[in-house]
């Protein structure tokens, strides 16, 4: 495994890595990006430019899905099943009445991640909006500065894990300039995070409208939910590449 810019966060359960400013995940130019965990490739799409710009990834996107990686299906491996993590650092540009993706693996056409999971937040006074195995959580009802809102202009780590039919089963985290930790958590019902064949979107949707608009870094995934002990490791190991 090539984690070249984060060699200390948790390994256990990783089955899926992308990191834009890894060159054995992206030469930086070409369309082509790989998974650093299973070696499957996935394709830029879109008019707009992916660039790195101030030593972090651009996603420059006003417009529906103009620029997204997309990976097939069968090159990768992600949270399936009754456990799952996913972590991501972004720094948000709202690009108006549009939805703005982080992640999506999933069937229908709205926020719940109907057989697999969607990750970003929708139009531009949205909070963060979470679907997992067709629930939809709405984890805060607007953006704003502070709390575990999605912040403009400011770079955030999120790690979001995800326990089937528990009282606590959906835990949010928050990494940035006002805070290290837990911020949200909810119950889950009896329903597992589910699979399907559509591609895995870094940036996009499979069938929502809007693309992600500002940068972001990484989009990392465990098939297991790890613990807060685990989750502050991560944090604690990437925060250095923004500042935090």
């Amino acid at each position: 495994m090539a984690l070249a810019h984060s060699p200390r966060i948790v390994t256990d359960g990783l089955v899926f890595a992308w990191d834009g400013m890894n060159p054995k995940c992206w030469d930086g130019s070409s369309s082509t990006h790989y998974d650093l965990i299973g070696g499957g490739s996935g394709t830029k799409t879109g008019a707009n430019t992916l660039q790195r710009t101030n030593n972090h990834v651009s996603f420059s996107g006003t417009g529906t899905r103009v620029c997204y990686i997309s990976f097939p299906s069968s090159n990768v491996v992600v949270p399936t099943g009754n456990t799952g993590t996913w972590m991501w650092a972004h720094y948000f540009s709202d690009a108006g009445s549009q939805d703005h993706p982080n992640i999506g693996k999933e069937t229908g056409s709205d926020w719940t991640g109907a057989d697999g999971f969607v990750f970003g937040t929708g139009w531009a006074t949205d909070g963060p909006r979470w679907g997992i195995g067709g629930q939809a959580s709405a984890i805060y009802q607007t953006t704003s500065n502070s709390g575990g809102d999605y912040r403009t202009n400011a770079w955030q780590i999120y790690a979001v894990t995800y326990s089937r039919n528990n009282t606590n089963g959906l835990k949010t985290y928050l990494h940035d300039s006002n805070n290290s930790g837990l911020v949200d958590q909810r119950s889950t019902t009896d329903v597992a995070i589910g699979s399907n064949t559509n591609a895995l979107h870094i940036g996009s949707t499979n069938a929502r409208g809007g693309n992600w608009n500002g940068y972001m870094d990484f989009a990392f995934m465990w098939n297991a939910e790890l613990s807060s002990t685990q989750i502050q490791q991560n944090f604690q190991a990437l925060r250095g590449r923004f500042g935090l």
